[in-house]
């Protein structure tokens, strides 16, 4: 059967610009879901650059940039140690808050209707780091603030030092805007300053969490639980480590909703420190309790080695479970997170905002 990559013409593009591979979504041209799987675009790196991206970033003046574009390009996501980007300053100013934003490519706005933060803090550090996230229109003044307009906080973390934790945040601010502000109070560890940050992930619809249970018949590193922690742990992720399986069997994570089918419209993927090519089946349990292909999902293994994937569903998936598929050839890959969304319902005053556009619409037509 042929098979067609809806992100092929970005690839082609991409390729030509980047030294390694890019993840990709991949659906069987006869499946039902053909079409309506897709990756959510980047209003940071619409042409799918990656380390190529050409970001506008402003930052704390006297401290210096390191690679701080991979906090909003969806490279390394959540990857420890590697992953993100950071400023840093020579000798102590642990306690400074320093300050970096990133404005989407000739001021373009955005729509915020989700919001995903995550950062993975190693051992070391001298103090509990904090982080206050920011979004805004204008352009950024050479001291952070805004011409003609001004930040508006959308939530905050904390985060101690002295031991290797991983954190995700998600808000859901809505609104329209051109750039992104984030806050740090910097860590002093070994002679340097360090305020750094993993990834930031910005999408247009306003989504709901939705947590499963999950299983996995590998009982590699961490575990299949480990995937939906969200908050402070050292043990989030699981990983495929191990060689083929002696049995033949195909290796699986499996997420469980419960008796009645939940509504899906997003899973968001983050992989870290791969040392293969993270490619899965992503399947679903139909209504006869039929495990059915939606779609193959890569997340290829090179420099850099982990990447946030976020997957639109085009149309609602209603079903009690959900299972990566990684086969059975032995591959070594780790992921951090899995999150699964469900589209908001609208407020009741939304609502009614909308059925009057429908009336307005009418009118104009008759």
């Amino acid at each position: 059967m042929r098979r067609c990559s809806f992100v092929i013409l970005m690839l082609v593009a991409c390729v030509s610009l980047s030294a390694y591979g890019v993840p990709s979504i991949t659906v069987d041209e006869g499946n039902s879901w053909y079409g309506k799987v897709r990756e959510y675009a980047n209003p940071f790196d619409p042409g799918r650059q990656y380390d190529n991206a050409v970001i506008d970033i402003t930052v704390t003046p006297g401290w210096t940039d390191d690679t701080l574009r991979r906090i909003v390009n969806r490279v390394d996501g959540s990857n420890a140690p590697n992953g993100g980007g950071r400023l840093t300053k020579t000798g102590d100013s642990r306690g400074e808050l320093v300050w970096m934003t990133f404005t989407a490519p000739g001021s373009s706005s955005f729509t915020a209707g989700t919001v995903i933060v995550s950062q993975t803090v190693g051992s070391g550090f001298s103090h509990t780091m904090d982080y206050t996230f920011k979004l805004g229109n204008g352009t950024v003044k050479a001291d952070g603030t805004l011409s003609g307009g001004s930040w508006r906080e959308i939530g905050e973390l904390s985060q101690s030092g002295n031991g290797s934790t991983n954190t995700f945040y998600i808000a859901n601010p809505g609104g329209t805007y051109n750039t992104f502000r984030l806050d740090i109070t910097a860590g002093y560890n070994g002679g340097i300053t360090y305020a750094d940050f993993s990834e930031v992930l910005i999408l247009p619809d306003k989504l709901d969490y939705v947590k499963p249970s999950a299983t996995s018949n590998y009982g590699g590193w961490g575990s299949a639980e480990g995937l939906l922690n969200l908050n402070n742990s050292s043990s989030s992720g699981w990983a495929y480590t191990g060689g083929a399986r002696i049995d033949n069997e195909d290796v699986k994570v499996t997420f469980t909703f419960g008796d009645v089918p939940q509504k899906l419209d997003a899973i968001v993927f983050w992989s870290f420190d791969h040392y293969a090519d993270a490619t899965f089946t992503l399947q679903y349990e139909d209504a006869s309790g039929t495990m059915v292909d939606l779609a193959t999902i890569s997340m290829p293994y090179n420099d850099p080695k982990g990447w946030v994937l976020p997957v639109e569903l085009t149309e609602s998936l209603y079903t009690t479970k959900v299972v990566m598929n990684f086969g059975n050839s032995g591959a070594n890959v780790n992921f951090r997170e899995v999150m699964f969304f469900e589209k908001a319902i609208p407020e009741p005053a939304t609502m009614s905002l909308l059925a009057l556009g429908g009336l307005a619409l009418l009118r104009r037509r008759t």
